[in-house]
């Protein structure tokens, strides 16, 4: 007789998912001195989170091995334009806080431009780790024209995912707000894995540019 899940169990897995998903996520940044661990513990994450769609109980055999053992690939892979991400976003940031505290037209117009580019570039990032989770032998160059071009082409719905991601973390924190710290992140990143890939796994319609082939 095949065994089968109780949802209870179902849901228990999941919440013991998203627990580990963020301590991944914050344990691989700091392995990787933050700005080289943003990428790799991002993809690792995305990976996990993909297992515990197929399987969750198999997913949490050996959890911590497997995602050490990814968490190492993915760091010599994508290191580099880990910290090209990273050091990005820290002079965009810099730049939108700098802005924030002038009061003339011209740099009005530069805080909204600096503050349209560092979303672009939040969802560029995760877009090119979501893939990157998906197509280990793709390039670095082929899945970043795919990241940018996702994000451009899905922008309303990547509006709507950032008003939900905030809303998310908003409703952890009505219910107990020391839970933020331990799920927030993998919450979000749960919402996002499920989102990118049912905008992935559209007909094409959609799509900026056809630079992604999926195979047959």
């Amino acid at each position: 007789m095949e065994y089968k899940e109780s949802k209870l169990q179902i849901g228990l897995a999941w919440v013991f998912g998203i627990v580990m998903a963020t301590l991944f996520w914050m344990a691989g940044v700091l392995l990787g001195a933050g700005l080289f661990g943003l990428v790799p513990s991002t993809v690792t994450v995305f990976q996990f989170i993909q297992k515990m769609r197929l399987d969750s109980q198999r997913a949490q055999l050996k959890l911590i091995v497997n995602w050490w053992n990814h968490y190492q690939m993915n760091l010599k892979k994508y290191w580099r334009v880990s910290g090209l991400f990273g050091s990005t976003g820290i002079v965009l940031t810099a730049n939108y806080l700098f802005l924030n505290t002038q009061t003339n037209y011209v740099t009005y117009l530069a805080f909204y431009l600096t503050l349209v580019m560092l979303v672009l570039v939040f969802f560029v990032f995760l877009w090119f780790s979501f893939l990157c989770s998906y197509y280990p032998e793709k390039s670095i160059k082929e899945i970043g024209k795919n990241a940018v071009a996702y994000p451009l082409a899905f922008a309303l719905e990547m509006l709507v995912l950032m008003v939900l991601s905030v809303a998310v973390l908003m409703l952890i924190w009505a219910v107990t707000p020391g839970m933020v710290v331990f799920t927030g992140v993998g919450a979000c990143f749960v919402e996002w894995h499920w989102v990118f890939k049912k905008l992935h796994d559209t007909d094409g319609r959609y799509r900026l540019k056809q630079y992604w082939y999926r195979a047959e």
